[in-house]
C-alpha cells in the first residue's frame, strides 16, 4: 500500500470518531475584582471592574460608581476619588509602612472587604559574591552570591527575592539552577521554576536570614557594574497569593516548560498540571489588596 494512501485512511478514520457536541454553559454572574497593591510612601490606587465570562479576556468594564476608604489601624481614614479618566480611583493620603489597612467598599448595596499591611522597612541587607567559586557540568565558571537579611524577630516576616542585572532585568531562578540553598529548597516551590524566590523568616537564626546561590556568566565587571538583590518585605496576604501564582505560571502555556516530547501532545498547550485558583482576600469579591516594603542592595 502506497503511503499517501496510508495517511488518507488514518485521517479518514480519526475524522470519523469525531462528533460535535453542544456544552450549555452557565449564566455568567459578574462580581466585582479588586486590584490594590499598596507600598511605603505612594499615593494608593485601587483598580475595581466587573469579571467576564471566560472566553473573554480583552474586555474590562471598570467600576465607577463605588464609594473606597481604607481605614488604618491607628484610626486615619482614607478618601478616595475616581481618576479623571474614571479606571482607578486615588487617595490624596499616602501610605506609610508598619501599618495594617482595612479596605471598605460600597457598591450597589454591598460592602466589599479586605485587610492587608505595609511591613516594616527591613532592617538591613549583607551582601557578598565570589568569582570562580566552582565550576558547572558545562565548564562554566560559578559566582557564588551570598545575602543575608537581617530579620525582626518581634515581627512574623516573609519575603520576595529578586537579583537583577545592570539593565535592571530579573534574573530567573534557573539562571541558578540547581538551587541547593536549604531555606529556598524549603519555601520557594523550586519544582515549579518561579520567576522569583520566596520565604519567610521560619530558619532565621538569630534574627539572621542566611541564602546563598551559585549563577554562571557573572563577570566581575558584571557584578560591579549594576547587579543588585531586591528583597521585598510582603504582608502575609502577598505571599500567599505569591505562593499560588507560581504554580499558576507554572501550569499555563509557558514555551521554556515545554520538552519535545510533551509537545506531541495536543492537550498539552493548555495545561501543565491541574487547575490552581489564584488566591484571593477579598472578602464579598475577588481580586487581590496586598502590601510590600522593597530594599535594594548592590553587591
Amino acid at each position: 500500500m502506497k503511503p499517501q494512501y496510508f495517511i488518507f485512511i488514518i485521517i479518514a478514520g480519526i475524522t470519523a470518531c469525531i462528533s460535535e457536541i453542544d456544552i450549555e454553559q452557565p449564566v455568567h454572574q459578574p462580581i466585582l475584582v479588586v486590584d490594590c497593591i499598596l507600598t511605603k510612601y505612594k499615593r494608593p490606587e485601587v483598580v475595581l471592574y466587573s469579571s467576564n465570562q471566560i472566553m473573554d479576556t480583552l474586555s474590562k468594564e471598570f467600576v465607577t460608581d463605588a464609594i473606597v476608604r481604607f481605614i488604618r489601624n491607628d484610626g486615619l481614614i482614607y478618601e478616595f476619588e475616581l481618576s479623571d479618566d474614571s479606571t482607578y480611583y486615588y487617595s490624596k493620603t499616602w501610605t506609610a509602612p508598619g501599618y495594617s489597612y482595612q479596605l471598605e467598599i460600597e457598591h450597589r448595596q454591598t460592602l466589599i472587604t479586605a485587610k492587608t499591611s505595609i511591613p516594616k522597612t527591613i532592617k538591613d541587607i549583607q551582601t557578598g559574591y565570589e568569582i570562580g567559586k566552582s565550576i558547572n557540568e558545562y565548564g562554566e565558571s560559578l559566582t557564588q552570591f551570598v545575602i543575608e537579611v537581617i530579620d525582626d524577630p518581634e515581627e512574623e516576616s516573609f519575603y520576595q527575592m529578586f537579583i537583577v542585572d545592570q539593565n535592571n532585568s530579573v534574573c530567573q531562578s534557573y539562571t541558578f539552577d540547581p538551587v541547593t540553598d536549604p531555606i529556598l529548597v524549603a519555601e520557594s516551590l523550586l519544582e515549579y521554576y518561579p520567576p522569583y524566590f520566596i520565604f519567610s523568616d521560619k530558619y532565621a537564626d538569630n534574627s539572621i536570614i542566611h541564602t546563598e546561590l551559585l549563577g554562571a556568566n557573572f563577570t566581575k565587571w558584571r557584578m560591579e557594574n549594576g547587579t543588585e538583590v531586591i528583597v521585598r518585605s510582603v504582608s502575609l496576604e502577598y505571599f500567599k497569593f505569591l505562593r499560588s501564582w507560581i504554580v499558576h505560571y507554572y501550569n499555563q502555556n509557558i514555551t521554556e516548560y515545554v520538552d519535545e516530547i510533551e509537545d506531541l501532545d495536543p492537550f498539552r498547550i493548555f495545561f501543565q498540571g491541574q487547575p490552581n485558583p489564584l488566591y484571593s482576600n477579598i472578602n464579598g469579591g475577588t481580586g487581590l489588596f496586598v502590601g510590600y516594603n522593597e530594599h535594594r542592595e548592590s553587591f
